[in-house]
């Protein structure tokens, strides 16, 4: 799952350990020794400090997940670097959920119902909260990545919103952009596709409520 990110030319993590701080050079010989094919409780960290700034978490338990946070300064140029390393994971991982997000920070109380969408959307890119395999995930980010569990019931539904681009993908999964130039788009465009989206899916039962 880590090799697109360890090949990755501008995101290539610079240090590792199995807690957050890191502090070892990578070495993917010590990292394999490390986990040794067994589910645990452990947390690997990666991160690198040149730009592009990173962190990456890889969680080891049962329920296993990779989170990578990018410090961009430019999301219209970084984004789709993003979304190609998040495909190439995605292709191994074959994940029931990913994204591709931006946060944008707004913080209660909002006042307008962009920011109330964004809010919303923020805190709903959430895939690995405690009571996920009873509540389902949060739901729709700028990018969804839906694995084979989900994309055939909900690709229908959000190919018939107006403006979002649902790409299958090779391995049985579906990529969900709100939009086709997703990280360009204005803002109140993306929170109305996302109303919209979600909207659509909701009598799916697949998001939690």
């Amino acid at each position: 799952v880590l090799e697109p990110l360890l090949q990755h030319h501008t995101l290539r993590p610079e240090t590792w350990g199995l807690s957050e701080r890191g502090g070892q050079e990578v070495d993917v010989e010590a990292m394999t020794r490390a986990v040794d094919g067994r589910p645990s409780t452990r947390l690997m960290s990666l991160k690198r400090k040149k730009a592009l700034a990173s962190e990456a978490f890889v969680s080891l338990g049962e329920q296993p997940q990779v989170v990578v946070k990018v410090a961009s300064r430019d999301v219209s140029r970084d984004g789709p670097v993003c979304v190609r390393l998040a495909d190439a994971m995605a292709e191994v991982f074959q994940p029931d959920i990913g994204w591709v997000h931006a946060f944008f920070d707004n913080d209660p109380p909002l006042t307008d119902e962009r920011s109330l969408a964004w809010w919303t959307m923020d805190q709903l890119v959430d895939g690995h909260r405690r009571g996920y395999g009873h509540s389902g995930p949060g739901g729709l980010g700028m990018v969804t990545y839906l694995g084979v569990r989900w994309a055939g019931r909900l690709g229908p539904a959000l190919g018939r919103v107006p403006g979002v681009l649902c790409e299958p993908l090779a391995w049985g999964g579906l990529r969900v952009n709100l939009s086709e130039a997703v990280f360009d788009a204005p803002d109140d465009r993306l929170a109305d596709q996302w109303r919209q989206a979600m909207d659509r899916v909701q009598d799916q039962q697949v998001f939690a409520k």
